[in-house]
């Protein structure tokens, strides 16, 4: 080998008709040297910061995923968990089969084309204009110029010109963002060997609409409920709109079905943490009760025999108060339960937030296409052209997914880089659902857990405090409400 090129040697074995010979044949390859000199990471990891703009197969980032790719372990069963994660989603999504793990391992190791689901969603490792892609989206298709949440593409050799017309600005791909068009950002792929994984179920409300698998009802009827701004999630009891109004809310927020106690190999507790704050330090008496149930996602569930009510909290200025509690008495894998935050209140005040959901040792049920992972092939010619979103509203936000904590390599977007700022609210015109319990489940009688109040102790639990809340947005003064309100509340009947 020398710096034009390498030279190759072949003994073969010819048959010529009359009798058997031994030709040898000597080639040429050209041999072209790294053009960037990028350090090894670990085997198995893959991170990078991209540059919106900046793509394509001489870059950078390629050559760090070409080593990570020709750096993944070789032995079969290497690896039984992988994760795709980045700077708009630090958890990331999660696949612990193992053998769905080694099938993607063996793809990307061998320049295959691998394709199963996981976890609810269609994993994939194929090409994308002739680079490879690692992906999970919804549709489990590669290439894709995704538009909207759930996106989780990594393709950093891919050049935008790629896609035709200009439809991409850059080729990587995203984590929680567009795929064609997106924000600088950081992205990280994980093959990990785990004997002993917490899942943590997670929602942090970072983008517009109800989250997916979420349920949000409006049972006062006002056409005012939970909003999501990718910031938080949060619930009007004052109308910010015209006809600037008080406000009767009764609004609730529902996880999908969860485990809890999900581990299995050691014991650990389960625990929840969540952020409540009040919006405007002149209004700032909001009331969220917090429950759990058995039965189903509608209220009448969390308020009836089946129901239990877990914590009150009462806002009396605008710091954010991180709320801690030991579920551990109400772990069952094999039992789901659902989760709700309920915002009422009996005298106007302004706007309530909750953010930073985490539950430790819970995951959520998984959907019922299929109640085994399987691999599936994909048509010849699906990675042939990108399917650009034709959608005009966003599609739901991605379900909450299994993962392990972690601590991130790079911290959070600063608020001014946030994709959004804070919307005031659209009324909703969606009637509230019939109580919906699962036909298939007969619950056990409910754990025993006496009503905490505002300020009663919760066991002590050690969880990571979330990460600095950004600044609330700036309003105009809000305006006087109709008739005024007395600086001390009467007592509640």
């Amino acid at each position: 080998q020398s710096d034009f090129g390498e030279f190759l040697m072949n003994k073969v074995n010819e048959t010529n008709g009359q009798g058997q010979g031994v030709g040898i044949y000597v080639s040429i390859r050209r041999f072209v040297p790294p053009k960037h000199n990028v350090p090894r990471q670990d085997p198995g990891k893959f991170y990078w910061d991209f540059v919106k703009g900046v793509s394509g197969e001489d870059t950078a980032e390629c050559q760090a995923w070409t080593n990570f790719k020709d750096d993944l372990n070789a032995t079969p069963g290497a690896y039984n968990l992988v994760r795709i994660r980045g700077q708009y989603d630090e958890t990331g999504i999660m696949c612990r089969d193992p053998d769905i793990v080694e099938g993607l391992r063996f793809a990307l190791k061998t320049k295959g084309r691998y394709s199963a689901k996981c976890d609810g969603r269609q994993w994939l490792v194929d090409e994308c204009r002739g680079y490879p892609e690692i992906t999970a989206l919804p549709h489990g298709m590669a290439c894709q110029c995704a538009r909207y949440f759930p996106t989780y593409s990594v393709r950093p050799c891919v050049p935008h010109f790629a896609w035709p017309n200009g439809a991409a600005i850059s080729g990587w791909g995203g984590v929680a963002t567009e795929t064609c068009n997106p924000p600088n950002q950081w992205m990280a792929v994980d093959f990990e060997k785990r004997d002993d994984i917490i899942d943590v179920f997670h929602e942090e409300f970072h983008h517009e609409g109800t989250p997916y698998r979420w349920q949000n009802f409006d049972m006062d009827k006002d056409g005012y409920t939970w909003y999501f701004n990718r910031l938080d999630a949060l619930s009007e009891s004052f109308r910010i709109t015209p006809p600037m109004k008080p406000l009767q809310p009764n609004n609730w927020l529902v996880t999908p079905p969860l485990y809890l106690g999900t581990d299995r190999y050691v014991h650990h507790d389960t625990n929840i943490s969540f952020a409540c704050q009040s919006f405007h330090p002149w209004r700032a008496q909001e009331t969220i009760n917090f429950y759990i149930n058995w039965a189903g996602p509608h209220p009448d569930n969390f308020t009836g025999s089946q129901g239990q009510l877990l914590f009150v909290w009462q806002g009396t200025n605008t710091d954010r108060y991180v709320h801690k509690q030991n579920l551990t008495e109400f772990a069952d894998p094999n039992r789901p339960v659902w989760l709700a935050w309920q915002h009422e209140q009996n005298r106007s005040q302004y706007v309530v937030r909750i953010d930073y959901v985490r539950i430790f040792n819970a995951r959520a049920v998984p959907e019922p296409e299929t109640a085994t992972p399987t691999a599936t092939p994909l048509p010849p010619d699906a990675s042939d052209s990108p399917l650009p979103s034709t959608s005009s509203s966003p599609s739901p936000a991605a379900s909450p997914s299994t993962h392990t904590p972690h601590t991130p390599v790079h911290p959070s977007p600063e608020p001014s880089s946030m994709p959004s700022p804070f919307p005031m609210p659209v009324p909703s015109t969606t009637p509230s659902p019939s109580p919906t319990p699962l036909s298939s489940l007969t619950p056990d009688p409910n754990p025993s857990l006496s009503p905490m109040s505002s300020h009663s102790p919760t066991p002590s639990v050690d969880l990571p405090s979330p990460p600095a809340s950004p600044s609330p947005p700036s309003f105009s003064p809000m305006p006087s409400p109709p008739s005024p309100i007395p600086a001390t509340p009467s007592p509640t009947p």
